[in-house]
């Protein structure tokens, strides 16, 4: 039976990787920093021995890392804290895998914001690396000092660099601001033009996405870009959702764009693809999907 431990298992991508891989019947572990029952309890900004014992006692054939911050914005606000989720959170982890359990593949989930604003797109992983925002740059980070511990201790790394995740779960962001705006407001007021871009990707296709990882990467500090591959601009994304939630409401867009955001993302995902991926949940059908569950939740 292979041993997964996750690392904030009771996040949106943590929980719903925890239950991907209980249903394949795997031995899975959970940390987070949430107390409840069955969830192995950490403190943010301690060395925590609890990694030490977990790596030495239960010896996970994968570690897969899903904690952190995951807001540009929160890292200009507390640079500090970003970089205590983001950065030193995964050395302390990669520092028990090297004394406890060496054999340890490491997943880390890093992010786009990496890239900043691209050169060209699509973006492939060997693009240089750009980050506009503390968030970005604190992901970029520790994406070295994963191949610190990869060249001079041996470690299996890979680093996934997710671009613009969503789906049932998931309370911020854009999907989430949009259905509030939009059930709430008398208009609709967005950042930008409308022309700004993402590559939008269902959590059931990244959970998908993991486990071809774990099938097919070297493990050698291999880095694999998380997504679709599909450039979708903000007023589309405005339109499927009118269009889904049944709401005509006017949209105004401010012709501002936030600080750290970059203004267009497509990623090149010829390396998933060459291992079998196949996106399984379109734009529209994942919409649909995130309303339904919003309303029942």
């Amino acid at each position: 039976m292979r041993k997964i431990l996750i690392i904030g298992s009771e996040g949106f991508i943590g929980s719903h990787l925890t239950a991907f891989y209980q249903q394949k019947a795997c031995d899975v572990l959970r940390v987070d920093i949430v107390d409840k029952k069955d969830v192995n309890y950490i403190q943010v900004d301690k060395e925590n021995p609890l990694f030490h014992s977990i790596f030495e006692n239960f010896k996970p054939d994968v570690c897969l890392n899903c904690s952190g911050a995951a807001s540009v914005p929160f890292s200009f606000e507390q640079p500090l804290n970003d970089f205590k989720l983001n950065v030193l959170n995964v050395v302390v982890l990669l520092d028990a895998i090297r004394l406890h359990s060496p054999n340890c593949r490491f997943v880390n989930f890093s992010s786009a914001a990496v890239y900043g604003n691209p050169i060209s797109i699509p973006v492939k992983e060997k693009f240089e690396k750009n980050p506009i925002s503390p968030y970005g740059f604190h992901k970029s980070v520790v994406e070295d000092i994963m191949a610190e511990y990869s060249r001079f201790f041996n470690l299996k790394v890979c680093t996934l660099r997710l671009f613009s995740a969503y789906g049932n779960g998931l309370r911020k962001q854009i999907m989430f601001d949009l259905y509030n705006k939009f059930t709430n407001d008398p208009q609709v007021k967005l950042f930008g033009t409308g022309k700004e871009t993402r590559d939008y990707i269902h959590i059931d296709d990244i959970c998908s996405v993991v486990d071809l990882v774990l099938a097919n990467s070297n493990f050698d500090n291999d880095v694999v870009n998380v997504a679709t591959g599909k450039e979708v601009a903000l007023s589309e994304l405005v339109d499927i959702f009118k269009k889904t939630i049944c709401c005509n409401k006017e949209v105004l867009y401010s012709g501002s764009v936030r600080t750290g955001d970059p203004s267009r993302w497509q990623a090149d995902v010829s390396k998933i693809i060459s291992w079998g991926y196949k996106q399984t949940v379109d734009l529209e059908n994942g919409i649909e999907r995130y309303v339904k569950w919003i309303r029942n939740a």
